[in-house]
């Protein structure tokens, strides 16, 4: 093996195990959190506010979907261009990938802005939590969609080989919204407060992160001009096959809330929740290890490195 391939090589092992070493942190820190979080709302929330709050998140991870798996084919076309450096091509298609992502907002809150009746119908909501419950919903419903644009920005970490900032800038969010949620407990906040104060963590997470991944890349442009949905169409069938999976990942882990709420009653939700919340926090730490592969192996192909 020549000498410089060596080097490389033993440069992305580090890289795996660093990221790999940042992601299980995030995880431990977002266990303790949700830990403490977790017994913080059983204990001031009513029955009927956790299981409404268990199932505004569980909406958030229903606007996966609308991704259509593009996250993974832009962690790799990432890695591919910056090993070209090839910035004009790249800028291309982050342009084009914000704006689909700019379109899959509109969708997510037109979907769940128009479905507000309806949810609040199904679940039985009690009367005296109706104007509440609708705008909590409405709120948080706004704040994941302004959340929707800047996603691509975490992939774009992936593909740059620097998971690590984008978990540390995660955990800062998750520690403010963590800090959040305990003070409007405190202070007898209602439910409105505390996940609009959550969804704008999520937004300014969002924007530190893209700021984040555009300083590390001076010399690209993001521009309207470049959006080409040729580049989408390409991204997409390598997408599909990633989309597939991710669409059953969701519909296993988030679909009994759903049905749970819709066929008994938004109570029955928190009584579940107790019961799912904790192996799902743990579930995080066996993603970590396959996350940090991914884009290493993306940036070995890249090389043309093949030993």
């Amino acid at each position: 093996m020549p000498e410089g391939a060596g080097v490389e090589r033993r440069h992305v092992e580090r890289r795996v195990w660093s990221n790999s070493a940042s992601g299980y942190m995030r995880s431990f820190v977002r266990l303790v959190l949700g830990i403490i979080s977790f017994r913080q709302i059983c204990a001031e929330f009513t029955a009927e506010e956790l299981g409404f709050y268990s199932l505004a998140w569980s909406f958030l991870a229903y606007g996966v979907l609308f991704d259509l798996g593009m996250g993974l084919a832009l962690q790799k076309r990432t890695v591919e261009l910056i090993q070209r450096k090839d910035w004009r091509q790249l800028g291309r298609i982050l342009s084009s990938v914000m704006a689909f992502n700019c379109l899959c907002a509109a969708l997510v809150v037109g979907v769940g802005l128009s479905a507000t009746d309806e949810l609040l119908r199904a679940i039985a909501v009690s009367v005296d939590n109706e104007h509440e419950f609708r705008s909590a919903w409405v709120g948080f419903i706004l704040a994941v969609g302004a959340t929707y644009p800047f996603q691509t920005f975490r992939e774009v970490h992936y593909g740059q080989q620097r998971i690590a900032a984008a978990d540390w800038l995660s955990t800062c969010g998750g520690v403010i919204s963590f800090v959040w949620l305990v003070a409007c407990l405190r202070m007898r906040w209602g439910l409105s407060d505390i996940l609009l104060g959550q969804g704008l963590c999520m937004v300014g997470t969002g924007i530190a992160l893209a700021i984040s991944a555009l300083r590390a890349m001076p010399a690209l442009t993001l521009a309207v001009r470049d959006v080409s949905w040729q580049e989408l169409r390409s991204m997409a069938r390598f997408s599909a096959h990633a989309y597939l999976v991710v669409f059953a990942g969701v519909v296993v882990l988030q679909m009994d809330r759903l049905l749970i709420g819709s066929i008994l009653s938004v109570t029955a939700v928190a009584t579940y929740h107790v019961g799912a919340k904790i192996p799902e926090l743990f579930a995080a730490f066996t993603w970590q290890l396959p996350d940090a592969i991914a884009p290493a192996a993306a940036t070995v192909h890249g090389q043309g490195t093949r030993s």
